[in-house]
């Protein structure tokens, strides 16, 4: 595929390498023209978009399961200058669907399964920041509530009328935080608090203290608490 104008072109290239810290370039194989051509001679072309860098598997780091990765850039013809403008997608033809698109309907059931899906959440106002097999990354247009989705049940929801934080799966112990405006739930297998001092509400009444120096009970370790308020 080929877009040109007076002065620029777009080609499919593969990233060979990564520059590295304090130089956001990378290194690519246009393609089909530098198939052959050694590595250190090929090209380095910056982000298109200033405040991006493109990462990912390389043609000196890639495995059979994760193949260097196919980027878009656009140079000059003689492929002296040119900017990276990202991940390239894959044409799987015109009448099917597209084969590398992201599940809608598992995240909306990922973030359902929490109570947390904010009402009138569509596909078409979903705004998808990132996603791979790992993990999804994006905001509700029309509410700015942001979403990450991890894998294995890790997400955070930050939205108009709940923040929601979780690590871990049903399967497994996890660890969850839900704030809303009239409470905050807690659910953790173990819950530890280091503080000199812990207050509930205002009232300024003391409720309870631990004085004196440390010290071990059933193998744990009890370090004194100030004053414990309501």
């Amino acid at each position: 595929m080929e877009v040109s104008n007076q002065e620029m072109i777009i080609r499919r290239a593969r990233l060979v390498e990564v520059m590295g810290p304090n130089d956001d370039r990378s290194r690519v194989r246009i393609l089909p023209e530098m198939a052959e051509i050694e590595t250190n001679v090929l090209p380095c072309y910056p982000p298109f978009f200033k405040g991006e860098v493109i990462v990912g598997s390389t043609e000196k780091n890639a495995t059979k399961s994760d193949p260097a990765l196919e980027v878009w850039v656009i140079c000059t013809p003689s492929f002296r200058s040119g900017f990276v403008m990202g991940v390239a997608s894959r044409y799987t033809g015109f009448a099917s669907k597209h084969a590398y698109s992201y599940n809608f309907d598992a995240f909306v059931k990922a973030i359902s399964s929490r109570g947390v899906t904010p009402k009138g959440l569509k596909y078409e106002n979903f705004v998808v920041t990132h996603w791979n097999a790992r993990s999804i990354m994006g905001i509700d247009r029309t509410t700015g509530d942001v979403f990450t989705v991890l894998h294995n049940g890790t997400m955070s929801v930050i939205g108009e009328s709940v923040v929601y934080f979780r690590v871990g799966a049903d399967s497994d112990a996890y660890s969850s935080i839900r704030m809303t405006r009239e409470s905050i739930s807690i659910e953790t297998p173990k819950l530890d608090i280091k503080a000199k001092e812990v207050s509930f509400g205002k009232t300024g009444i003391a409720l309870a203290g631990i004085v004196g120096g440390s010290f071990s009970s059933e193998g744990r370790s009890i370090v004194p608490i100030d004053g414990v308020h309501g």
